[in-house]
């Protein structure tokens, strides 16, 4: 057994150490190449790296090849190491995401996504009607998972799901379980960019805001306005769609809604209360600015603040404050422990690489730009968006859709401004594109998820619920994220 259990890991590691080697030689082979169109020498060696990296982030680990690639971009001639390391974890991304896990680690200790939960699945309206109660189910999942993580709100819904199907009758591996366990996931993905200061949509925006060298004016109402207009109009078209070609059978569905009655009068516990008021307060505190002119005292001083500025006073004060114990509210130390520092570092690592590929000294994004405009010259502005979602579509299901993101949108965001396009709205399509990565297991870290819950959900399953995201999000995005985008954006 022994010998049998090694021979089928040897094949697992060596493929690990072919493909770290593959890294290496792309990383500092490339560079050894003849340049090309506008690309100097320099160019090939950051392309060389950037090639290494993407292949790295694919095949290995997006840790690893994230630190060599910001230590190979400062062991060229176009900066040194330490600042590569200071563009890499000194910039705003990066930063910002640390601020934002902190916080919203402390809102789901707080015990408020548990709340929320129940709270939804236990209102009257869902007595009887088994698909109002599923709609329960989703709007608790689109507002926990806006609010705090996309993550926890997946397993803390999942785990209520499992209880409410063994309370109920309902088997394991049914088309109704299928249909919620993959609609719990997709719903959480769309509310990826919900607001402004979502870890997604602080990536994108800087993403954006980097390639075209400028600040952008982000206004809080019209950008979440937009994104929940496209979300709703998604969970709405998922749901007919299940409905009326699923079909599943939601029978024993019917008496759900009355078992969980007892949870109405379910009362916040003061730490949940604490936690409400501190996010409300660090919503408003984003959201006035959008609002109110700055000539009103504290309006440009909390525009100023931003995401790192407001997030980090709701921490200071939740450490002064002392509870009946006399303790902090806030272990910090301990939240800091449960940032996504995998995530941070791969942000991290596309700082000092686009800053190298968009330099005119490199000439690389001017070659890829000039390449693409000239392959897309025919098209319009709206079918150059509508191949984008086609393509982006395809391949987020072959390609981590989080690599694709950080890859394709300064690429293609600065090449919208030559089809009269905002780069906001290409911005929002590629992420609404990325973000419906289900139909294979290597599309998503959500997909993934799916996908490995086969004591839930039958494989064919998967990939049917996988499929018919694809299909909702293909016409959505063409018959209203791109018209709505035009007007409101």
């Amino acid at each position: 057994m022994g010998e049998v259990a090694a021979s089928k890991k040897r094949p697992k590691n060596l493929s690990y150490w072919i493909n770290s080697i593959i890294v290496f030689v792309l990383m500092f082979g490339i560079g050894q190449l003849p340049p090309f169109g506008e690309v100097t020498p320099l160019g090939m060696q950051v392309l060389g790296i950037f090639v290494g990296v993407l292949y790295g982030w694919c095949t290995v680990s997006l840790l690893w090849p994230s630190l060599v690639g910001i230590v190979a971009v400062g062991a060229t001639d176009y900066c040194t190491v330490v600042q590569s390391f200071s563009s890499a974890f000194g910039a705003e991304i990066p930063l910002t995401i640390v601020v934002v896990y902190i916080l919203a680690t402390y809102v789901e200790e707080s015990g408020l996504s548990s709340w929320i939960a129940n709270w939804f699945i236990s209102r009257k309206i869902g007595e009887g009607h088994p698909w109002i109660f599923t709609m329960l189910i989703f709007a608790a999942a689109y507002v926990m998972s806006a609010f705090i993580s996309l993550f926890a709100t997946i397993i803390i819904l999942w785990t209520i799901f499992y209880k409410i199907c063994e309370q109920i009758g309902e088997p394991r591996q049914t088309k109704y379980t299928a249909m919620v366990i993959s609609g719990i996931v997709f719903i959480c993905g769309l509310t990826a960019i919900i607001f402004p200061f979502k870890t997604q949509s602080v990536i994108q925006l800087g993403l954006t805001q980097k390639a075209l060298g400028t600040t952008l004016d982000v206004n809080f109402i019209t950008w979440t306005g937009y994104n929940f207009i496209v979300s709703v109009t998604m969970i709405a078209v998922y749901l007919l769609v299940c409905k009326f070609v699923l079909r599943p059978d939601l029978s024993r569905v019917k008496d759900a809604g009355a078992k969980y009655a007892y949870l109405r009068g379910e009362k916040m516990t003061s730490q949940q209360k604490i936690a409400t008021v501190v996010f409300l307060g660090f919503i408003l505190g984003l959201m006035l600015p959008s609002i109110l002119p700055k000539t009103i005292p504290g309006i440009a001083l909390l525009s100023q603040m931003g995401i790192i500025g407001l997030g980090t006073i709701c921490m200071i004060v939740l450490a002064i404050a002392k509870t009946k114990e006399n303790k902090s509210y806030v272990d910090i130390p301990h939240l800091v422990s449960n940032v996504n520092w995998e995530l941070v570092i791969l942000v991290g690592a596309t700082m000092p690489l686009c800053n190298a590929l968009e330099a005119e000294e490199c000439g690389v994004l001017k070659t890829v730009i000039g390449w693409m405009t000239q392959t897309f010259s025919g098209l319009s502005g709206i079918m150059f968006l509508v191949v984008v979602i086609a393509l982006f579509l395809v391949a987020t299901q072959v390609a981590h859709n989080m690599v694709l993101m950080l890859v394709f949108t300064p690429v293609l965001t600065k090449m919208g401004l030559s089809f009269g396009l905002n780069p906001m709205l290409v911005m929002m399509v590629i992420v609404y594109t990325a973000m419906s990565a289900y139909a294979t297991p290597a599309a998503s870290s959500q997909a993934a998820l799916i996908f490995g819950n086969n004591e839930w959900i039958k494989t064919k399953d998967a990939y049917l619920n996988g499929f018919i995201i694809i299909f909702v999000s293909f016409i959505v995005l063409v018959s209203v994220a791109i018209p709505l985008g035009q007007i409101m954006l």
